[in-house]
Parts: C-alpha cells; structure tokens; sequence
C-alpha cells in the first residue's frame, strides 16, 4: 500500500497543531478565588496531617510508658 499524504499538500513544517486551550479557552481560566482556595486546602491538608503526626507520637508514648517497652522491644525501668 502507497503511503498517503494526509496533509493536504502541506509540508510537515506548515502544518500547525490546535491546542485545546483555542478550541475551550473557558475551560482553562483560573480566577483568583480558585487559586486561593486550593492554597487554603493544601495550607489545611498540611495542618491536618501534622495534627496527625503528633497526635499518634503522643499516643505511641502514653502505651510505651503503660507497657515498659520501648520501641526496640526492650524492657524499661525497674521491673
């Protein structure tokens, strides 16, 4: 089979590729609210997960000193 040309007699460096931005321009604009307000997720997404850490820091402490074991698995203090 014969190659086809389907560039209808342009030259590969003539032809111009559309991007979706020209055919949807609404689609891609941002206003400054959707900007700010994924920042504040992001901000309250960093929050949480340090709430978190500490909060799980502080109960690995609490059952490490009602058990007498440490993380190693050794036995602590004086039993």
């Amino acid at each position: 089979m014969a190659n086809v040309d389907i560039s209808f007699g342009k030259s590969v460096n003539e032809i111009k590729l559309t991007s979706l931005h020209d055919f949807f321009p609404s689609l891609f604009i941002e206003t400054k609210n959707e900007k700010n307000s994924e920042n504040l997720e992001v901000e309250l997404n960093k929050e949480r997960m340090k709430d978190f850490a500490f909060w799980h820091n502080q109960k690995r402490k609490v059952v490490m000193n009602t058990n007498g074991r440490d993380d190693t698995g050794t036995i602590t203090g004086n039993n």
